[in-house]
């Protein structure tokens, strides 16, 4: 047995999330609803709800904040079952909620959405500030118009569509503007879209409080713009967009800055390249990304850029592209992930470091090249100058070639650490550094001198390594040494 005293704290916490409105409407008399025996499974009344009925689900529904499906829905509400609550509930039947996330299956959709179209008092109570559809077909679009209209408080949108997509994503947007509190918008296109990306924009570019947006979608059909940022006064603003997340083919990526060239808040950009092997544009990419941050007005303070972790995309992209991205001196934190060889070296980790000065975290990884075996081309000579340069970084992922010594006349003593400068270092993720049992000495008394202050090494092997397993053994047992 549970006191009494519990009843009401363990019931806000079981009824404070629940996967589909079907579980909420379980909690009323067993003799009221019934389940069919087949997929998907919908609850439908078996006799008339009475207000009897209707004051056990009110004491339920009360305490509803979020119903949160994220994977295919186990249980729909047959329409009739829907009337019947509505007839109590009115447009209070989820006063307290705040979150609807629904993950939508082929063979659920008709259902649900047609639920939420025609019921939507039942679905969308007028707090919710947080909505997102999964896996949503182009068919079902029209529930984002009716969710709009009822959702005035919304601050999250997140859309992923699944098939082709036209115009009538436009349409179904309209009306946008009139969200005040939206401050984050995410759309994912799994398919083509044949509609401008543009006036997508231009209707996002309304919202003041908007201050992230991630994109993904991927035309490879595009063309590149003749010009890149080129003075445009009609140009959407996004005065409040701190941060931008990007996840597409490169050419993608130039038509979107393209028309984002207006971004005074921004603060962290995060980049993530597809579809590489049909696009071979990234150059201009970093280019137009370069640009359009130039144009920001407060200080960039995070980049990520990031390669696809397969395929082969050798000599893609050169050091060269990346030069322009030093010149935001005030960067805290800088991420290039799988970047496509020949990779860094010690002149190049020189160069970067000397640029972004003020960094707190980097991470370096590069994918694996077959003919030079993945060996790092970084040493401690690179990494000295890093830390030399660097006096605030606290956090890296880099591999180092160990087995090569700063000099010539490198031995077991202490080497000098005049321009380290005392380096403020904590985590050190080693990746695929090349370390032997006969370096084990030399590098633990390098790194005592060096970073005084780190506190773990990270030895993980990164996500395009060719080491075997039995390399990566005896690599792990050397750093833990």
């Amino acid at each position: 047995m549970t006191c009494k005293a519990f009843k009401d704290p363990a019931l806000d916490v079981l009824y404070w999330q629940i996967p589909s409105l079907a579980n909420l409407l379980m909690c009323m008399p067993r003799n009221l609803w019934s389940l069919n025996n087949e997929e998907p499974i919908v609850l439908s009344f078996c006799r008339t709800m009475l207000r009897a009925d209707w004051i056990v689900l009110q004491s339920y529904a009360l305490r509803l904040r979020s119903i949160y499906a994220d994977e295919p829905v186990k249980m729909l509400v047959d329409s009739d079952a829907l009337s019947a609550v509505s007839h109590y509930s009115g447009t209070n039947l989820l006063p307290n909620l705040r979150e609807l996330r629904l993950y939508h299956e082929s063979t659920c959709d008709d259902l649900l959405l047609r639920n939420i179209v025609h019921v939507p008092q039942i679905y969308l109570a007028p707090r919710v500030t947080t909505l997102s559809l999964s896996n949503l077909s182009s068919k079902s679009l029209h529930v984002l118009s009716v969710a709009i209209q009822r959702y005035p408080l919304l601050k999250t949108i997140r859309l992923a569509i699944r098939d082709a997509v036209g115009d009538e994503l436009l349409e179904m947007l309209e009306g946008v503007d009139t969200l005040k509190s939206l401050c984050s918008f995410e759309l994912v296109l799994e398919d083509k879209y044949t509609f401008p990306l543009s006036r997508m924009l231009e209707a996002l570019g309304t919202l003041s409080h908007l201050d992230d947006i991630l994109l993904e979608c991927s035309n490879i059909d595009l063309a590149l713009p003749p010009t890149f940022l080129t003075s445009d006064d009609n140009a959407p603003a996004f005065p409040a967009l701190a941060a931008l997340y990007l996840f597409s083919n490169a050419r993608q990526i130039v038509h979107i800055m393209h028309y984002m060239r207006k971004l005074p808040s921004l603060t962290d950009i995060f980049v993530r390249f597809t579809d590489l092997i049909e696009d071979t544009s990234v150059p201009q990419a970093i280019e137009a990304l370069t640009k359009a941050l130039s144009a920001a007005e407060s200080p960039i303070q995070g980049i990520d850029i990031s390669f696809p972790e397969t395929g082969d995309y050798s000599d893609l992209v050169s050091f060269h592209a990346l030069r322009p991205l030093f010149r935001f001196q005030q960067l805290r934190s800088f991420h290039l992930t799988c970047f496509p060889p020949p990779s860094l070296d010690d002149a190049m980790l020189t160069e970067l470091a000397r640029g972004l000065r003020k960094l707190h975290t980097l991470e370096l990884q590069w994918k694996a090249d077959a003919q030079t075996n993945s060996r790092p081309k970084v040493t401690f000579t690179g990494l000295r100058a890093l830390l030399r340069h660097c006096p605030n970084l606290q956090h890296l992922s880099l591999a180092v070639d160990t087995t090569v010594p700063c000099n010539d006349d490198y031995s077991h003593t202490a080497p000098s650490v005049d321009d380290v400068c005392h380096s403020e270092l904590k985590t050190w993720e080693v990746g695929d550094s090349l370390i032997g049992n006969a370096d084990v000495q030399r590098v633990a008394i390098t790194l005592a001198t060096w970073t005084p202050h780190l506190q773990d090494i990270a030895v993980t092997a990164e996500k395009s390594s060719s080491l075997t397993s039995k390399a990566y053994n005896a690599r792990t047992k050397a750093w833990k040494q």
